[in-house]
């Protein structure tokens, strides 16, 4: 019995080995058939967001959307993401000069921890000891990564 068609594709992680594929410019995987919108919105929005100036969809995903906003700040590409009605109405940072503070910073703008990640998943090697859950999770991505040979920004 294939018993993975019925564990159901965790988004936190799959967003993140996937970015981390999108970094190494490596395919990116294929949307699982139960995939959620986030999964399909940052599968979608990654693969136009390395062309200068683009206004891409990122629909509801907050994660999608500080991924890759921290990505395209940090690379100054100019891109404007729109964001779906729920996501417009939060309350999100939109000060690009955050890609230069710390992840103990980051972790304060918009009681979240994705900055922080998109930081980390970008290269900061800096770990914050007792990391938040997502934020953990980042790292054992970027583990995984690493052991994959997939490579990050400014890598050390």
């Amino acid at each position: 019995m294939d018993i993975e068609k019925f564990i159901p594709v965790d988004k936190s992680w799959f967003i993140r080995i996937a970015f981390l594929k999108f970094l190494a410019g490596k395919p990116l995987p294929p949307a699982p058939a139960d995939a959620n919108d986030d999964i399909k919105s940052f599968l979608y929005a990654s693969s136009m967001v390395n062309q200068k100036n683009q206004r891409i969809d990122i629909g509801e995903s907050g994660t999608a959307f500080r991924f890759l906003q921290f990505y395209a700040w940090k690379l100054n590409l100019g891109t404007q993401f729109i964001k779906g009605p729920m996501l417009t109405a939060r309350n999100i940072c939109s000060d690009k000069n955050i890609v230069n503070l710390t992840q103990e910073e980051l972790l304060s703008i918009d009681n979240t921890s994705q900055w922080a990640s998109a930081a980390a998943l970008c290269g900061d090697t800096h770990r914050i000891q007792n990391p938040p859950y997502k934020l953990g999770l980042t790292y054992n991505a970027i583990t995984v990564g690493e052991n994959a040979n997939a490579h990050r920004l400014d890598r050390k």
